[in-house]
């Protein structure tokens, strides 16, 4: 039985992987961040875990010692409280070194390493082409996507050096529980434009100083369903993706041969417009939504026929099954998922 060290294991992600791991039969090492305050999602499952700090490669490298694989999912999305911008670099790149190096190392019988990329290293303010594939420019304006692509390096460095099994899961916005109930709203769209006052991003105009303002005249709760559109009246997409789908993504990837040393975009089948999503939880829910026309238009979605050609991947969730699944877990019921 193949024992696979999933770093993050108390995450999003992490949490449903092991489960699903251990279902496949599958033996799971998880590494767990000290003091990660989602520790206790881990707590009773039949997994063998081990407190680490990314920085601390002795102790990785005693984390690491002869599993058959690798599923690298820690990381830091964001600076949490305290957190210095040298402690951000050190622990999703310096961790990543450390981790990759580790396996390269004390676990000579290794499979695979799966690291686990991001749709935000092809920057979603600098959109060239849609659907976004493997092979779109990677210039990440956020630090999150920049690390990234660092990991990304060094996941492919040591492919070519060592021969080292790797495969790179590019993973676009994860959603788990009842998530996906709170994306398409007026506050979403007002961070998205925030975010993108430079003149490099797609959302930027001229002139226009505050492109949010629109927004929070009609919606002054940030809650509030949204549709926002262009002048002419097309609607903003993105890509949610189902955890589930992210998981199968994961699992192909550490089993398919054909996965070593590729690297594949892991998200939904296809994007989901904002009006489609918000009329549908209007539909099931009631709750009210407005819409603006703003000269302001943002999509961001990516292509996932590779993974399917190569892998086999499959997705199975789209906006309205999310949805569907979301609305019984906000009414208790289980639905498969262990939530963020």
């Amino acid at each position: 039985m193949d024992t696979v060290l999933v770093t993050g294991v108390a995450g999003r992600v992490g949490t449903n992987l092991a489960v699903s791991l251990l279902k496949k039969g599958y033996k799971v090492r998880g590494l767990v961040m000290p003091g990660d305050p989602k520790a206790g999602k881990v707590k009773g499952m039949d997994i063998e875990e081990v407190v680490v700090d990314l920085r601390d490669l002795d102790g990785v490298m005693k984390a690491t010692q002869g599993v058959d694989a690798v599923v690298h999912l820690a990381a830091a999305m964001g600076k949490y409280p305290g957190m210095t911008d040298r402690d951000y670099f050190d622990v999703n790149v310096t961790g990543t070194w450390d981790v990759v190096y580790a396996a390269s190392q004390v676990a000579p019988n290794l499979k695979r390493l799966v690291f686990a990329s991001t749709d935000a290293t092809y920057s979603a303010q600098q959109v060239k082409y849609l659907p976004m594939d493997e092979k779109h420019p990677q210039q990440p304006y956020a630090p999150y996507g920049m690390v990234k692509i660092l990991g990304e390096q060094i996941v492919n460095h040591f492919h070519r050096q060592v021969n080292m099994p790797t495969a790179i899961c590019r993973f676009g916005t994860v959603m788990a529980g009842e998530q996906i109930l709170g994306v398409f709203t007026a506050g979403h769209a007002i961070g998205n434009l925030k975010g993108a006052q430079h003149r490099l991003s797609n959302l930027y105009i001229e002139g226009i100083k505050e492109p949010w303002k629109p927004i929070e005249q009609v919606a002054p709760d940030p809650k509030t369903l949204l549709i926002p559109r262009d002048m002419e009246g097309k609607p903003w997409i993105h890509n949610p993706t189902d955890v589930r789908d992210t998981v199968d993504g994961i699992i192909l990837s550490l089993e398919k041969d054909a996965a070593i040393g590729e690297t594949f975009n892991i998200l939904a089948a296809e994007g989901t417009r904002w009006d489609d999503a918000v009329l549908y939880i209007h539909e099931k829910t009631g709750r009210p939504y407005v819409e603006v026309k703003l000269p302001n238009y943002w999509a961001f979605y990516s292509d996932v026929s590779k993974a399917r050609k190569m892998i086999g991947y499959n997705p199975q969730y789209d906006y309205r099954r999310m949805i569907d699944d979301a609305l019984a877990f906000a009414a208790g019921k289980d639905v498969g998922v262990i939530p963020a």
